[in-house]
């Protein structure tokens, strides 16, 4: 794992787009299992020895209540539903757009 954080690292790749890449390698190996349901290679990572990148100054947009607010008042129907379960939520768009009523209570 050392050798491919380098390797993404020299290419000059983002912190995270290597600890996405880094975090897929995990589940791959987690999910080789033996006929009994037993992990083939369980491993501890230490994220210090394998100088996994930190990911710093995340920017996050978010709206103010006030701008919330707003959008909800000028839209009506179908969509003032969407954009108030969005925002009270914090589901993404492609989440709220697989939910059924059976989701719901």
């Amino acid at each position: 794992m050392k050798d491919l954080v380098a390797k993404t690292d020299k290419a000059e790749l983002s912190a995270q787009l290597i600890v996405t890449y880094t975090n897929l390698v995990r589940l791959v190996i987690a999910s080789a299992i033996d006929k009994n349901g037993e992990q083939l290679f369980p491993r501890k990572w230490n994220n210090t020895f394998i100088d996994l990148p930190l990911i710093e100054n995340r920017y996050q947009p978010v709206f103010s209540v006030e701008t919330l607010n707003s959008i909800a008042q000028r839209t009506s129907g179908q969509d003032q539903v969407l954009y108030v379960l969005l925002a009270a939520t914090g589901l993404r768009i492609g989440e709220v757009f697989g939910l059924e009523i059976k989701h719901l209570s």
